[in-house]
C-alpha cells in the first residue's frame, strides 16, 4: 500500500504524486530567507518547539488522509518546519555545547539523520511495502521529541549574546541539573564581562575557518593597490586580520596587463 491507493491517484495525472514532494521543498525555501534572522533576534528554543508541534500535527493529518488536496498541505507543512527543525535546531544543538563537544554532538546528529535513509531502505526491502508502520515509527519518535523539547531551556550562549544574565543563570543551572551536578555558584562569576554580541556572533560562526583566501582577477590596470589594500581592511576586520595581499600581473594579455589580487586572511 503506498500513496497511489491511499490518495487514489492511480488514475490521476502523474505530476500529483511528483508536487506532494515538491511542495515540501518549496514551503522550505520560502522560509529560509527570514526564520533563521528571527530566531536570532527572538528565541532558539521556541522557534525550535513550535517547529516540532507543526510536525506532530502534519504527522497526525498523513496518517488517515485520504485527500490530495490536504495532503498537500500537510507536506507543505513539513517543508515549512525544516527551517525551524534543522536549520534553527542545528545551531541551537551546537550551542548547547562546550566547544570541544560540538565536533562530537554535530557528528552524531549527522549519522542519526543518515540512519534514517537506511533504515527505509532496510525496511521496504526486506520487512514490508507498506509505508503506513514506517511513517508511524517516526510519528511516535516525533511525539516523544516535542514533548520532551518544552523541558530544554534556552540556548545559554543566545541569553548571554541578548544580556539576559538572569536568564542565562537560570538555563545553564538546568542544564547543571539534568547532568546530575550542584548548581552554579554564581557570587563567583561575572557574566557581565563576558563577550559582547558581536564577539558572541564571531565566535559562533568562524570557530573553524583559520584561513580566508580571496580572489579577485581581471581588474582594471588603473587599480590602485593601496586603495584596495584599504578597503578590504575595512571590511573584514570585524572577522579577521588582515595578514597579506599579493598582486599579480598577467604581461600575456593582449591589450594590457591583467591584474589578479589575491588576499589572504588570518582569523583572530
Amino acid at each position: 500500500m503506498n500513496w497511489n491507493q491511499q490518495l487514489d491517484l492511480m488514475c490521476e495525472p502523474a505530476w500529483k504524486g511528483a508536487l506532494l514532494g515538491s511542495i515540501a521543498l518549496f514551503a522550505s525555501l520560502v522560509t529560509m530567507p527570514f526564520v533563521p534572522y528571527l530566531s536570532d533576534r527572538f528565541s532558539r528554543k521556541w522557534f525550535w518547539v513550535v517547529g516540532h508541534v507543526i510536525e506532530v500535527v502534519c504527522y497526525s493529518i498523513l496518517l488517515f488522509t485520504k485527500s490530495w488536496t490536504v495532503m498537500m498541505v500537510v507536506m507543505a507543512g513539513f517543508g515549512l518546519t525544516t527551517t525551524t527543525r534543522i536549520i534553527v535546531g542545528f545551531t541551537y544543538l551546537t550551542e548547547m555545547f562546550p566547544k570541544k563537544r560540538q565536533v562530537v554532538a554535530v557528528t552524531i546528529n549527522l549519522v542519526e539523520n543518515s540512519t534514517v535513509y537506511i533504515l527505509g531502505t532496510i525496511y521496504f526491502w526486506q520487512v514490508s511495502r507498506n509505508w503506513f508502520y514506517f511513517v508511524l515509527f517516526g510519528y511516535i519518535v516525533s511525539v516523544t521529541t516535542c514533548l520532551m523539547s518544552f523541558f530544554v531551556p534556552e540556548s545559554p550562549r543566545f541569553l548571554l549574546a541578548h544580556g539576559k544574565l538572569e536568564e542565562t543563570k537560570k538555563a545553564i543551572n538546568l542544564i547543571a541539573k539534568f547532568n546530575f551536578k550542584p548548581p552554579i555558584d554564581w557570587s563567583k562569576i561575572d557574566l557581565s564581562a563576558a563577550k559582547s554580541d558581536k564577539e558572541q556572533l564571531t565566535a559562533q560562526f568562524t570557530p573553524f575557518i583559520k584561513r580566508y583566501t580571496l580572489s579577485i582577477k581581471n581588474l582594471p590596470p588603473n587599480t590602485d593597490l593601496p586603495t584596495f589594500h584599504r578597503m578590504m581592511s575595512r571590511r573584514m576586520t570585524s572577522l579577521v586580520d588582515l595578514s597579506q595581499v599579493e598582486e599579480k600581473v598577467d604581461l600575456s594579455a593582449p591589450h594590457s596587463p591583467q591584474r589578479s589580487f589575491h588576499v589572504s586572511f588570518e582569523n583572530k
